[in-house]
């Protein structure tokens, strides 16, 4: 796992002499020639300003976030205190949303198919479920266990009053609500404090420890009567590029935004799976 990555940063400053001047030699002026001070003063006003601005652009940053979630495979996050970016790597489709409005898009790149929700529809549809639930599940009240920190990051863990789940989130990513908001329901997870981190869901009131080692290391399972719904393998913080976060805007709408879960051809082979177990004709479907 790897934590906070800095960038080197070039600092350009300008001193003043102890009489509060400029240094002839910084400034390149002689103060017995006046014409050169008329031309000289204003490129070294041009350098304090361009000095001042340029290493603000060059470190602004963004969280690069690999996680996994137990039905819908490996997913990389983009995030910045104002958009985010999630790409399920396993199945092809893309959600991106940011201020000021955060609507939502959720793409096909492969397919060049999508569609546009407010970020209320996207949060209540619950689009990403192989069970095709309609309806994400709503809020609850947590305990919280510990905070703990890991590779310079915070990070929280929260217990369900009824001891069938634990989970972990943090707020030194710098996610807003709406953001997070987005990640829970691509995940189909109900409401916590912070970014999800992991999740834990246990199949009996007797719950069993999870290993104090590395809480990251395991994988998703459901042995020993427990399930991982989520897990983050990794997080680091890289150069910002507005291009991340860009709507796509060259695609094909789609009326159900269920169809851009899966490929044409995974849809296919569900279907296939539908129809042996008797669902129905149709992914959704009721059997007839």
């Amino acid at each position: 796992m790897k934590g906070y990555e800095h960038r080197s940063k070039d600092e350009t400053a300008f001193a003043l002499n102890q009489t509060g001047r400029i240094p002839e030699a910084i400034a390149g002026i002689s103060l017995g020639k006046p014409a050169h001070s008329l031309f000289a003063l204003p490129i070294f006003i041009w350098s304090i300003l361009i000095a001042s601005i340029l290493p603000v652009e060059a470190n602004q940053t963004e969280w690069l976030v690999s996680q996994k979630q137990s039905e819908m495979g490996a997913y990389t996050v983009y995030l910045t205190k104002d958009a985010i970016k999630i790409v399920n790597q396993a199945l092809g489709y893309e959600v991106v949303a940011k201020a000021p409005t955060w609507k939502v898009i959720v793409y096909r790149p492969k397919e060049k198919l999508g569609t546009e929700l407010a970020l209320k529809d996207f949060a209540e549809m619950n689009i990403f479920s192989l069970m095709l639930e309609h309806k994400r599940p709503g809020k609850r009240n947590l305990i919280k266990l510990e905070t703990t920190e890991t590779n310079g990051l915070k990070i929280c863990k929260y217990e369900t009053y009824d001891h069938n789940e634990h989970t972990w989130t943090t707020e030194a990513f710098g996610a807003p609500p709406e953001a997070i908001l987005i990640a829970e329901a691509s995940y189909r997870l109900k409401s916590a404090p912070g970014f999800p981190l992991r999740v834990v869901y246990y199949g009996s009131a007797d719950m069993q420890k999870i290993p104090t080692s590395s809480w990251m290391s395991g994988g998703i399972n459901m042995a020993h009567g427990r399930l991982e719904n989520l897990k983050t393998d990794s997080w680091k913080t890289v150069p910002y590029r507005a291009s991340d976060f860009v709507y796509p805007t060259n695609f094909q709408h789609t009326k159900d935004p269920h169809e851009l879960v899966f490929s044409r051809s995974k849809k296919s082979t569900m279907e296939d799976i539908a129809r042996d177990m008797g669902i129905g004709e149709e992914l959704g479907g009721s059997k007839k």
